[in-house]
């Protein structure tokens, strides 16, 4: 049997409805009910929603793959073991490098990583690092900028031939991130904020010459409620050019 009901709006009128006639679907009733679906609710939480894949994923791709191959066809006397850094001027052992990072989507990022290291020990390096990312959060069919900016120190020790630990601490300053459904908020006041970052992880160096060597990390951030990296663990790739 159906069931009838009967719901008065503001004006006064009254309104009935055969149960089970409804036919909008769950996203636009929680729509109209003030609620947001959940895949907004997801893009809100800085998560991407299923099947959407970021545009750094394959960039990280198309790196990693052509950088195995060298690994592999690489003559001996690349992939020799580095010098003894006793035997090295301070000059050599210093190295620059750093990676570009790209995010398209519902939440599109452009970062910058530069750092500058030295050579303490044969297995032991340390340096400082300084970064810049520009994010862009869409949801809503509004759009909202951002500029996140800092620097850090990290730590590496080699284990065993090109494969070494890595420590990292990052302290950036961003504007927070937007009030879920609050439509009284102004976006210009949003808080500017400092976070801090603590990355753990290993990576495997691999050398392209006797002067550039390419990175693959992958890295744990102990910060879980980080508002800028939203994957966690993340792969990182990246250049060292020793001077």
């Amino acid at each position: 049997m159906n069931k009838i009901f009967i719901q008065r709006d503001g004006m006064g009128a009254i309104h009935m409805q055969l149960a089970g006639t409804d036919k909008r679907s769950k996203s636009e009733i929680a729509v109209q009910a003030g609620k947001r679906p959940k895949s907004e609710n997801t893009k809100q939480a800085g998560k991407r929603p299923k099947g959407e894949i970021a545009a750094g994923d394959i960039l990280k791709m198309l790196v990693i793959i052509p950088a195995v191959l060298v690994l592999i066809l690489a003559p001996s006397d690349v992939r020799a073991e580095d010098r003894d850094v006793r035997n090295m001027t301070h000059r050599e052992r210093l190295f620059v490098g750093g990676f570009l990072g790209l995010q398209l989507g519902t939440f599109t990022a452009v970062s910058v990583n530069l750092h500058a290291g030295y050579l303490i020990t044969n297995r032991l390096s340390a340096g400082i690092s300084g970064n810049y990312q520009y994010t862009n959060d869409r949801w809503f069919g509004e759009s909202y900028a951002s500029h996140v900016y800092g620097g850090g120190a990290f730590v590496r020790f080699r284990l065993y031939s090109q494969l070494f630990v890595h420590t990292e601490y990052e302290r950036i300053r961003l504007q927070s991130r937007l009030p879920p459904l609050n439509p009284d908020y102004d976006p210009a006041d949003r808080r500017t904020i400092t976070e801090d970052n603590y990355f753990v992880g290993a990576g495997y160096g691999l050398p392209l010459s006797d002067r550039v060597r390419l990175n693959l990390l992958f890295l744990y951030n102990l910060n879980e409620n980080s508002q800028v990296y939203f994957d966690n663990p993340f792969f990182r790739v990246g250049l060292d050019i020793y001077l």
